[in-house]
């Protein structure tokens, strides 16, 4: 089965979707986090699609979006570039964005 991959502009288009429903604070943070989308490698899984779209940074860990789920997830990163931890979480940008948002105001996990 071959995966359909996502261009820049369509992950555009769900990045500022997300955004407008952020409130303020949590704005800023995704802002601060921010980076301009780039594929990032996630070992053989993702290969199809040329890699995983990155779209934040947040200390070692990585904002990213999974295509092949349809989903973003949070994951460590120990080389720039390449994720560690591959997830398949089918998550909104904004409720990944509120759990950062509650590990900078309450210190809990991601």
């Amino acid at each position: 089965m071959s995966i359909p991959s996502l261009s820049e502009a369509e992950l555009t288009a769900m990045i500022t979707a997300a955004e407008a429903e952020l409130n303020p604070k949590e704005l800023r943070l995704s802002e601060l986090i921010k980076i301009s989308p780039a594929r990032w490698s996630g070992g053989d899984y993702g290969r199809e699609t040329g890699g995983f779209w990155a779209v934040g940074v947040f200390g070692h860990q990585v904002l990213w979006y999974n295509e092949i789920e349809e989903g973003f997830n949070l994951s460590r990163f120990t080389i720039y570039g390449k994720i560690d931890d591959l997830w398949c979480n089918q998550d909104e940008l904004n409720w990944v964005i509120a759990r950062v948002m509650r590990f900078v105001e309450e210190g809990k996990p991601v």
